[in-house]
């Protein structure tokens, strides 16, 4: 195997650890401004653990993504908590891309949510991460906004920035970000503008350097072709801490990349485990 190929495999494979089995998802119940919400949750045994809140997307539900994309598997495997909220009426209110909806109030819920994680089993605040797909990511957007400092870093696939987020978000403390999106994603588009759900979006890149600059990023990414299908484009000299990555996948549809659930739409889907990309962004970036 040519040397390149072999490091483009490295990077993209998980580092290997013992396997284990996940814990049973436990359901809880939670009543947020009248109205009774619920999620899902695998808890880690032991020390404080990492915490990662996976968003669906809209028409998706806790259980849907709870089965999908490996997140029990990988949060039993490192040791980590994880969350599958369920939104009201299987979306997220975002306020930019989804309109937020009277009497119902997704930040508030999520607040509720990671105080309730925390009282039942030790989390380790400075490790709690939110990942979405779709209009879940939109929400992971919206919530590095509307809750400075609950997170140390947000994860996407196919969802970014809403051109009317940028103004509202100018004065909130930065967050590291890593986003995935795929060029041929006939739902949220690459190059931004309007879309079928709501408001206009940024082109994917300029969101991407959004959050780099706000991260205190330079300009100018390093740009790596992983493989034939996968670009990465990273961010340095950022804020201690802080960090920026977005990783296009060329073909790509909606689907979120690599999921072991889902049949593919196109060979490019296949070309990266996104869930794993995710993670090691993460366990990288905590809040500092």
């Amino acid at each position: 195997m040519p040397v390149g190929a072999l490091v483009a495999l490295l990077a993209l494979a998980p580092p290997a650890q013992p396997a284990r089995q996940p814990a049973p998802l436990e359901e809880r119940r939670l009543t947020v401004g009248g109205v009774e919400r619920r999620y899902l949750v695998q808890r880690a045994a032991g020390a404080p653990a990492p915490l990662v809140i996976v968003f669906h997307g809209a028409g998706g539900s806790a259980a849907q993504i709870a089965r999908a994309h490996g997140w029990r598997a990988l949060a039993a495997r490192e040791r980590a908590t994880v969350v599958f909220p369920d939104g009201v009426g299987r979306r997220w209110g975002d306020g930019w891309a989804l309109r937020e909806r009277p009497g119902v109030d997704d930040f508030a819920y999520v607040r509720a949510v990671l105080a309730d994680v925390a009282r039942a089993a030790p989390v380790d605040a400075r490790r709690t991460f939110a990942v979405g797909h779709s209009n879940g990511a939109f929400f992971a957007q919206a919530l590095a906004c509307r809750l400075p400092g609950a997170f140390a870093a947000i994860g996407t696939v196919a969802g970014q920035l809403a051109e009317g987020a940028v103004a509202a978000c100018r004065s909130t403390p930065p967050v590291s970000a890593v986003a995935v999106h795929g060029t041929a994603d006939p739902l949220v588009p690459y190059a931004g503008g309007a879309f079928g759900l709501g408001a206009p979006l940024l082109p994917v890149v300029a969101s991407a350097a959004w959050r780099a600059g706000r991260a205190g990023c330079a300009p100018t990414p390093r740009r790596t072709a992983v493989n034939a299908s996968v670009r990465r484009l990273v961010w340095t000299g950022c804020d201690a801490g802080r960090g920026a990555e977005l990783w296009t996948v060329v073909g790509g549809t909606h689907a979120w990349p690599g999921s072991p659930t889902r049949r593919s739409r196109a060979a490019a889907d296949a070309a990266l485990d996104a869930t794993a990309v995710i993670w090691d962004f993460f366990r990288t970036h905590p809040a500092r």
